[in-house]
């Protein structure tokens, strides 16, 4: 199917992906092919098959993971080999090879923190119930697993029975927190798109087995003798259809779930941070396989970053800052010469430098002598008025307090 087509709009394959798979089934992205599938991440071992069983065979990708788990088991000092991350989702695996894989991961007596095995058509009810007797059989508080992701399956009511009675027999759950000890996390659980009935999972609510969450707030921790399950839903809303699981072969195409920890991968492959175990095909597995040998120079224990191929620039001690005031720096611009005031000629104002007087005073307000001042002596009784000094011309009329008469020209 090309990517532009109506139908391979339908099925959601983005574009950049390889085409449409079998049965309609969208392809791996084409920046996923080339990953490998079982590779040391930055927390243990990674299983990243999630639609990769069309170019790579389950039988390789479980015999690497055989061998990788019986390494662990024999290193020094290793406890309880932990798989981070078991993502198989979107694959059509039988009953058989689902066996097979609770198997081997008994024998080892292995960790998976995360169980993604969301997508799978063919994960029904007796999947269900292989998966309870492993987990009856291994479930302990250094082998139980945090997460649980079976949505969009062929699980009903019968298969969620078998899931919660192992739960509920169990005293492991919920896990206890280190910085809390009178808390736990339960079980995180999702099931929507499956075909359970709302009175079975309403009834393990009701007993006190089950607690909700959403997306938006998130999983929620309990006390240490509260619930052991936070299953994602809300008040009888639980995201189940109804009517019975169709057969694989017709069942609904997978959505297209954004991988970021695929994403991941890709990059720190690029930087040399990860050891992968297997390509495509698992090709070159014993020359890879000598970087995880404890007695090979390469070896890096599981758990850690593969160190980078390049040598690292070695890091260049800092000077301490100078408690010295700054000296400030000699100016190199030209000094600007004084202006040359010619003898007996004149020099432009802006230019000219007025020098004041040696016997000059500074300027006072003028005095106005023919401004009346009244008296503001207390004993005053009224404003005395003060004669004018200046002469009057002919004709005018005198002020008061004077002669009093009015001159005439002569």
């Amino acid at each position: 199917l090309s990517p532009q087509s109506p139908c391979a709009m339908a099925h959601q394959i983005p574009a950049g992906c390889k085409g449409g798979g079998k049965g309609g089934w969208p392809a791996v992205p084409h920046h996923q092919a080339n990953q490998p599938v079982v590779y040391y991440g930055q927390n243990g071992l990674e299983v990243k098959g999630r639609r990769r069983l069309e170019d790579v065979a389950f039988e390789d990708i479980l015999a690497e993971l055989q061998g990788q788990l019986t390494e662990q088991l024999n290193q020094a000092g290793s406890s309880v080999p932990v798989i981070q991350d078991l993502d198989l989702s979107q694959n059509k695996l039988t009953a058989e090879q689902f066996e097979n894989l609770f198997v081997s991961l008994g024998v080892a007596s292995a960790r998976v923190v995360r169980f993604r095995l969301f997508g799978c058509p063919t994960l029904d009810d007796q999947v269900m119930l292989l998966l309870a007797e492993y987990l009856r059989g291994n479930l302990s508080k250094e082998t139980a697993p945090a997460e649980m992701h079976l949505s969009d399956c062929a699980i009903t009511a019968e298969g969620f029975k078998h899931l919660m009675a192992v739960i509920e027999e169990s005293d492991v759950y919920p896990l206890k927190d280190e910085r809390r000890p009178d808390q736990g996390w339960p079980l995180y659980l999702r099931l929507e798109n499956n075909y359970i009935s709302n009175e079975a999972i309403q009834e393990k609510i009701d007993s006190g087995l089950i607690q909700l969450f959403t997306k938006q707030w998130g999983a929620k921790k309990g006390p240490a003798d509260g619930a052991k399950v936070n299953l994602l839903g809300e008040d009888w809303n639980f995201r189940q259809r109804s009517g019975k699981p169709p057969s694989p072969e017709e069942a609904r195409p997978p959505k297209m779930v954004k991988d970021r920890s695929a994403e991941v991968l890709q990059s720190n492959l690029a930087r040399g941070l990860v050891m992968p175990v297997g390509g495509k095909g698992l090709k070159g597995r014993d020359s890879q396989r000598r970087a995880f040998d404890p007695g090979h120079a390469g070896h890096v224990p599981p758990g850690h970053f593969r160190p980078p191929s390049r040598p690292m620039p070695r890091p260049v001690p800092l000077e301490k800052p100078s408690t010295a005031p700054p000296v400030p720096e000699p100016s190199t611009a030209p000094p600007v010469p004084a202006p040359v005031v010619p003898k007996g000629g004149m020099v432009p104002r802006s230019k000219a430098k007025v020098v004041p007087p040696k016997d000059s005073k500074p300027a006072t307000p003028r005095e106005n002598p023919a401004a009346v001042q009244p008296s503001r002596s207390p004993g005053a009784k009224s404003a005395t008025l003060q004669p004018s000094s200046r002469k009057l011309p002919p004709g005018s009329v005198g002020t008061a307090g004077t002669a009093g008469t009015a001159g005439t020209a002569g």
